[in-house]
């Protein structure tokens, strides 16, 4: 499947068994900043003299990751061909013209990015966190009850959100060694803190629990989080919990009842408020 989106933003999914017969194609590549996430199967490929092999697994012994490429003017793929028939990516493409669009500064740019963005087949690998896949699974799987208009917008968000964390992991590796660590430092608190949230987010989650797991104090957390997301931590825990309670009502026709239990709701009044409140219609409107 391949989606072209208005302002410039790309996304193709490849789900499934390859075609032999494409193992030996050429493509012609307009220049571009391209994130591919790998999630089951391997791919080699050369880009003009580079080559690429990425080689990821299937099932639980399966290590996702990213792949960002920089091309800088019209280059050639050449794919080659691997053992295994299954791939499964996706293909998250932005015009050379990206940065520029956004109307930032010269002086107010990320140096890591502009380095990256400056050379031709500058590249990246990026080990997939938690949050990354589920953003990947949300592309892949769409709400079903959404219409497809608003089932592309979906998409086109989650892609958005996949190309900044890919950019900050592009910073983040540029910063190494440098004088800004304590930010860097923070980052991967926070990202320890979202992981370890996702991973305990039906059990009960209180600042001083996370804090106690996570091995920093209460007050650094909840800041650093704010600071490296844009919402608070109990924000995001809400959050979390209404997507997946959003979920079972649109995939599996959970009552509302079931649903507002999933959210963390004693109530179910409570629930349909704040799930109004965040999507804009009642679970009613959402169930299957």
């Amino acid at each position: 499947m391949l989606e072209h989106f208005s302002g410039g933003i790309n996304l193709g999914v490849l789900d499934g068994r390859r075609k032999r017969h494409l193992l030996s194609q050429n493509d012609d590549l307009s220049p571009k900043f391209q994130l591919m996430l790998y999630l089951k199967g391997a791919q080699s490929f050369i880009i003009d003299d580079r080559r690429f092999d990425i080689a990821v697994g299937e099932g639980d012994t399966s290590r996702p990751i990213g792949l960002l490429i920089n091309l800088t003017r019209n280059s050639v793929l050449k794919h080659l061909p691997t053992s295994e028939n299954t791939l499964q990516k996706i293909m998250i493409a932005a015009p050379r013209s990206w940065i520029q669009d956004m109307q930032i500064d010269t002086d107010m740019r990320s140096p890591e990015l502009d380095e990256f963005v400056g050379r031709h087949l500058n590249h990246h690998y990026w080990q997939l966190p938690k949050h990354a896949l589920q953003l990947a699974s949300d592309i892949l799987e769409p709400p079903p009850g959404m219409s497809i208009e608003m089932q592309k917008l979906h998409q086109r968000a989650r892609a958005l959100e996949l190309l900044c964390l890919a950019c900050g992991s592009i910073m983040d590796g540029k910063r190494e060694g440098r004088s800004d660590k304590p930010a860097l430092s923070a980052m991967r608190q926070s990202e320890k803190v979202r992981d370890y949230v996702l991973d305990n987010l039906f059990n009960p989650l209180t600042i001083d629990l996370i804090a106690r797991d996570t091995g920093a104090s209460a007050s650094t957390i909840q800041r650093h989080f704010r600071d490296s997301f844009g919402i608070t931590l109990f924000e995001f825990i809400r959050h979390q919990r209404l997507e997946h309670a959003r979920e079972e009502l649109e995939k599996n026709g959970a009552t509302i009842a079931q649903a507002a239990f999933v959210a963390g709701y004693a109530n179910p009044s409570n629930f349909s408020v704040a799930f109004k409140k965040a999507y804009g219609v009642t679970p009613k409107r959402r169930r299957a």
